[in-house]
Formats: C-alpha cells, structure tokens, sequence
C-alpha cells in the first residue's frame, strides 16, 4: 500500500465536526471558480460579519431554513455584514475565482479561514493531489474525486488529467499518478528555486503580450485602474483577468486593492518601469 493510500485510511478515521463548529463547503470546478458554502452557528447578535474566502459573486445570506436575510458586503475587511435576526444559523453562499491559481498547468488552490472553521475542499473529479499544508483533517476519493478538510485555512497543489483521458486516470492507474504526482511536485520545486534564482540576480518576469498590455492599460489611466475598467477596455474573459492580476502581484508589479467599487489594481515602482513609466 503506498503512502498516500496509508494516508488515507488513517485521515478517513477521523470524526466529522460537531454540529456547532462553523463549517465551509469548497467546490473548485474544472475552470478555476470556486462554489463556496459556509455554515455558522448565530451567536446571538442582530449582526454578524462573515469572514468570506475570496472575492463573492452572487452571493447569498439565508437562515438553516432557506430564508433569505439581509446583508451587506465589507470589500475592505474581506467580509460580508449578515443581519441574523432570530436565525440560529446563517448560511452564506457565493462563486469565485480567487482560491485558486494555475501556472505552466498545475494548480494550487488555497484560502484563509479562521482556525476554528472546518472547511471541506472538493476538486475537480480526476485531480491528482501533488501537496497540501497544513496536513488535512481528512482525505478521501469519492468517484476519482478528491475530498479533503482543513480546520482553517489551506494551500493544496493539484494537476487535471488531460482532456483525451477523462476523469479516471487518478482511480484506474494509481501507481503511474503517483509517479506523475512526483514528478511534478519536483519540477514544482525547481521552478520555484529557479524563481529565488532570478530575483537574487536581478532578472525580470518573463511576460505575456497580455500581461504587458495590462500593464500599460494600468500605466495609461495614471498608474491605476479598475479590474472591470480593464476588462472593458481590453476585452479579456473576468476569470482570465483575475489570474493574470495574481500572477502581476506575486511578480511585484502591481498591487490589487480591495474597494467598494471592486479590485483597483495599482502598479508598483517596478511594474511602472516595465510599463515604461520608470519611477515614480
């Protein structure tokens, strides 16, 4: 029995949360986006602010019973206000795609959650599972399906099998994903001490044709600009959008703010010079 299959029996003998504990449920689809479902004990107060994961589409506050209940999103605290009422539960629901980033076609799929929360992180059916920290509370496969949960927050690296070969690799050939999962993980590490390599040296991000035009849109409205304002103008899909801005800030070339207008994204003194602005 290898060592993830070990892994999993012990995880799997784990007990579920109990029925006060705060819970999340996390559906990460194949493109990304995320459904989010959270489920809290009120605690008595006419208002209760929600942490939410990430940035919430259609977001949605109700009661154990479905009742709607009002609610006001907090872009600044990365929260949404829920007027409880008498509810004994609130249940809070959204879309999004900030939990999860893709780079050279590994994903990694990560959020913060109060340490308290149980969270339950579905993937995409067929995912094979290349890292995770912290170490899951639990892990299972349901239908080639993996199924783990963090108390709290959570970072989980995973690749998708090809679309040519459906959603049972990970179930029919275990051994041979395992040897992929490897593999990756590896090329993963190189990569990153590859990136340490370039930073010490000086060397700039490699960029897109995209990523550049992003940058000089940004440079061009007076060194920032709206994620929507950005979309508009350049025509890119608001999923595609997201995740080229994470990739410009994790490569320090803009800074993404959260306002009540939505995401402003603001160059940094290196992503003016790439612009073609040099410093401020």
């Amino acid at each position: 029995m290898g060592a993830w299959a070990i892994l999993a029996v012990l995880l799997m003998l784990q007990a579920p949360p109990g029925p006060g504990v705060p819970s999340c449920n996390v559906s990460i689809y194949g493109d990304g986006w995320a459904s989010v479902d959270c489920r809290l004990p009120s605690p008595g107060r006419m208002e209760v602010e929600v942490p939410l994961l990430g940035g919430a589409d259609a977001l949605l506050a109700s009661d154990g019973e479905g009742n709607p209940l009002n609610h006001t999103p907090l872009p600044s605290s990365g929260a949404v206000l829920v007027e409880a009422a008498d509810a004994d539960v609130i249940v809070v629901s959204y879309q999004t795609p900030d939990l999860t980033a893709k780079s050279d076609g590994l994903w990694t799929a990560s959020a913060e959650a109060p340490p308290n929360w149980t969270v339950r992180l579905t993937l995409p059916r067929g995912a094979v599972v290349l890292g995770v920290d912290p170490y899951p509370e639990s892990l299972l496969w349901n239908d080639s399906t993996p199924i783990l949960t963090f108390s709290g927050g959570f970072s989980v690296d995973y690749a998708l099998p090809p679309p040519e070969r459906g959603g049972n690799w990970w179930g029919l050939v275990p051994p041979l994903a395992a040897a992929a999962a490897a593999a990756a993980a590896a090329y993963l590490l190189a990569r990153r001490v590859g990136r340490r390599r370039s930073e010490s040296t000086g060397e700039r991000p490699r960029l897109s044709l995209d990523d550049v035009a992003v940058l000089r849109y940004v440079a061009a409205a007076g060194g920032s600009a709206y994620q929507s304002e950005i979309r508009a103008s350049l025509g890119m899909p608001k999923t595609t959008l997201w995740r080229r801005l994470k990739r410009l800030e994790a490569a320090g070339l803009v800074r993404l703010e959260g306002t009540p207008e939505g995401h402003l994204v603001v160059l940094t003194e290196e992503g003016r010079g790439l612009a073609g602005l040099g410093g401020p």
